[in-house]
């Protein structure tokens, strides 16, 4: 496999990871509403760290493609 198909297959990784957050924020969110209870909203902030350490590991991982 060449590098840049290497590459690409790594993105889609982390471009995956980062999707499945969202979704995951989305339920957090549904499951928030309907409670009627607004301290279930209190759910989603894990599921934003997450997204943030996905899109920071993902960015890590394109500064050091730049570097190579």
């Amino acid at each position: 496999m060449s590098k840049l198909a290497e590459i690409h297959d790594m993105c889609l990784e982390y471009e995956s990871d980062i999707v499945s957050d969202a979704e995951m924020l989305e339920d957090k969110r549904i499951k928030a509403y309907k409670s009627r209870d607004k301290e279930f909203f209190r759910e989603i902030l894990p599921v934003l760290n997450a997204i943030e350490q996905d899109v920071k590991s993902y960015r890590e991982y394109i500064l050091s493609m730049m570097e190579v």
